[in-house]
C-alpha cells in the first residue's frame, strides 16, 4: 500500500483519476480475507489433498512436485483431467505421486481430492503475467525480439476497487516478489517483471438510462 504511488512520485501503479487512489488503498487496508476458490463444476482445478484419515483432522496439502505434475497432465489432456481422478490411488497410477503421503497433522495417509476450483478473478488477474511469460518464452528463442518495458492498463468501474483491480495488483505483486527472490537480475524471467513494468488503473464512471 505504501509503495502504491501516483504518477508524480515515480510509482509503478498510476491511478486515473488521481482521487480514486485513496479509495483503493482504503479498501485494500480494510480487506480481512482473500477468497481463492469457488464451488463450481468448471474452472481451473486446485490440485490439493484434503486429509480424511480422521474426522478431527482438516489438514490440506499442496505439494509443489504434484502441482507441477498435474499441470503437465492438464496441458496434455485438458483441464478435465483432474476431475476424472477419483482418489489418491488414481494419482499414484498416473505417476503424479509415488505413494499416498503422510499427513503432517495427524500422520494418516487417507486423502480426498479437492474439488473446488480457483476463483475466476484469479484467472483474469494473472492474464498479464501469463502473457508476459509467453512473450519471454518466444524471446528466449528469437534474438531479434527485444522487449524493454511492459505497461498494463486496467479499465473498470469503481466497484472493482474491491474486485478485479485488487486481484490483478495483488497477484502481480506476489508474482513479481517470487521472481525477484528466485532469479538473478540478469535473467530474462526476472527482467519480465522488473521495475520497467508499470500499470495504469483507470476508473470509469457509469451511465444511467432515464426511463421516465
Amino acid at each position: 500500500v505504501n509503495n502504491t504511488n501516483d504518477e508524480n512520485d515515480g510509482g509503478r501503479v498510476l491511478f486515473h483519476p488521481q482521487k480514486v487512489k485513496q479509495r483503493f488503498v482504503s479498501t485494500l487496508e480494510g480487506r480481512s480475507e482473500w477468497c481463492v476458490s469457488r464451488q463450481r463444476v468448471w474452472g481451473v482445478p486446485i490440485p490439493a489433498l484434503l486429509c480424511s484419515s480422521s474426522s478431527s483432522c482438516s489438514h490440506s496439502l499442496l505439494l509443489p512436485d504434484m502441482m507441477e505434475a498435474v499441470s503437465n497432465r492438464i496441458a496434455s489432456h485438458g483441464v478435465e483431467w483432474w476431475a476424472k481422478q477419483r482418489d489418491v490411488a488414481d494419482l499414484v497410477a498416473a505417476g503424479v505421486l509415488e505413494r499416498s503421503p503422510e499427513c503432517p497433522a495427524c500422520g494418516g495417509t487417507s486423502w480426498r481430492l479437492e474439488r473446488d476450483v480457483l476463483d475466476v478473478w484469479l484467472d483474469s488477474a494473472i492474464m498479464r503475467n501469463a502473457s508476459l511469460a509467453f512473450i519471454n518464452s518466444v524471446r528466449d528463442n528469437d534474438d531479434t525480439l527485444e522487449i524493454t518495458a511492459h505497461h498494463t492498463v486496467l479499465i473498470e468501474g469503481r466497484d472493482q476497487h474491491r474486485g478485479w483491480f485488487q486481484h490483478a495488483l495483488l497477484c502481480d505483486a506476489a508474482l513479481n516478489n517470487n521472481n525477484h527472490n528466485h532469479h538473478s537480475p540478469s535473467s530474462s524471467s526476472s527482467s519480465s517483471s522488473s521495475s520497467s513494468s508499470s500499470t495504469t488503473v483507470i476508473t470509469h464512471g457509469f451511465c444511467l438510462v432515464d426511463n421516465s
